[in-house]
């Protein structure tokens, strides 16, 4: 029966999958499954989130539980598996950042200090990511912030619809929904997205000087929330217009435009 795999971690001798059932230990160069970790009481199913391998301890999250066993026991067997209850009962993420756990529990952020959790930043956040040292964080408003050493948020960048942050050699990477990879410039971003239109959706069309103009709405009677966008195809070649252009042109936020018409 087919099933979902949650998220992925790589550890040290193993590759972690979190199931719906628990956890899948893989050998990925041998291509093989390692172990199955049914790790709720009495072995039942638990909905696992993420997989965490820092120190000598193996982490795993469901939505309201923390698991934590050692790596010098065996997982396998569900009696080394300890659990404890989340502060808020509601995890979305869970990373590893300079030895420490943080994760994000109902949009705030949290810190595991030995068996305690400590809120870190109380501000609204939308998704967390830990890349070679740097531990990235995402509000609902797109802004992308880094975390210093004193637990301050640090601003890098408010012009993107921003979905993943990498850390690499020096250079910030995002991965953006209407730009594809961006790699942050301090003289000026550089863009890496294949050919074709801004976005895959599409729901009017206009021609005009021999070229093919569409907008990305919705129906009349329906809200799909889509950020105004503008796709040109001139035969050869896609280009157009993103959002953030009609926000800096205008000064307000222009959503699931229907309609569109070009100065012939």
């Amino acid at each position: 029966m087919a099933t979902s795999v949650n998220s992925i971690t790589v550890g040290t001798k193993h590759t972690y999958l979190a199931m719906p059932f628990g956890i899948i230990a893989m050998n990925t160069k041998k291509k093989e499954i390692v172990e199955i970790y049914y790790i709720g009481e009495e072995a039942t199913d638990q909905d696992v989130i993420k997989v965490i391998e820092s120190g000598d301890s193996l982490y795993a999250f469901t939505e309201d539980k923390m698991y934590r066993t050692s790596l010098y026991d065996n997982p396998a067997d569900f009696h080394f598996w300890q659990a404890s209850n989340l502060p808020t009962q509601h995890l979305q993420n869970a990373v590893s950042h300079k030895g420490k756990i943080y994760s994000l529990q109902d949009d705030a952020l949290y810190r595991l200090d030995g068996n305690t959790w400590t809120l870190v930043s109380p501000e609204t956040f939308s998704w967390i990511q830990s890349s070679n040292g740097k531990l990235f964080l995402c509000n609902q408003y797109q802004y992308l912030y880094e975390l210093t050493e004193t637990n301050e948020l640090h601003g890098l960048c408010d012009r993107y619809h921003i979905n993943d942050a990498v850390y690499t050699k020096g250079e910030y990477w995002l991965g953006e929904t209407n730009w594809g990879l961006i790699k942050l410039g301090a003289n000026g971003d550089e863009f890496y997205h294949p050919e074709g239109p801004n976005s895959n959706s599409g729901y009017s069309m206009h021609t005009a000087h021999g070229r093919m103009y569409s907008t990305i709405g919705g129906r009349w009677t329906t809200e799909y929330i889509r950020d105004a966008r503008i796709n040109i195809f001139d035969g050869t070649n896609w280009f157009g217009t993103d959002d953030y252009t009609f926000r800096s042109t205008l000064g307000q936020r222009i959503l699931d435009p229907v309609s569109i018409a070009v100065s012939p």
